[in-house]
């Protein structure tokens, strides 16, 4: 079966409507860490204190939100992750991104052979490119 892995870039762009965005629906299974749940509500709480939406948007885009979450295989991130995060890669990364790809080689070596990787993250899809993934975004 075919999986696309997901980052918070893609998903963030498509909540709150950005241009660029990237289509999910139809597409086959979509998995993600449980780091874009995280990333997702410290987004919505920001764009809150920052006056960006309302306390009423943050009531509906949190629903929104966990409804696609439901949508989502989403791993947890295990010691092997994380060990995997903390290791080198073929090119920069922060933690997040770094803990996203080694999410996506986990899924990829476990699960799903022709995992491919959505991310407007320019450094990720390098990263991504470079160990062999084919890169949406």
């Amino acid at each position: 079966m075919s999986c696309i892995y997901i980052d918070s870039s893609v998903y963030l762009r498509l909540l709150f409507g950005h241009r660029g965005q990237l289509h999910l629906k139809g597409l086959p299974a979509l998995a993600a860490s449980e780091l874009l749940a995280i990333e997702v509500h410290r987004t919505i709480d920001r764009y809150r204190l920052e006056k960006a939406i309302t306390d009423r948007d943050v009531g509906a885009l949190k629903g929104e939100a966990e409804s696609f979450f439901r949508r989502l295989e989403l791993v947890t991130m295990a010691g092997s992750i994380k060990r995997r995060a903390s290791e080198a890669f073929p090119s920069i990364l922060g933690t997040l991104d770094g803990l996203h790809i080694a999410t996506a080689l986990l899924l990829r070596e476990k699960k799903y052979s022709d995992l491919r990787m959505a991310t407007h993250d320019t450094q990720m899809q390098n990263c991504a490119r470079a160990l062999g993934f084919p890169v949406l975004g």
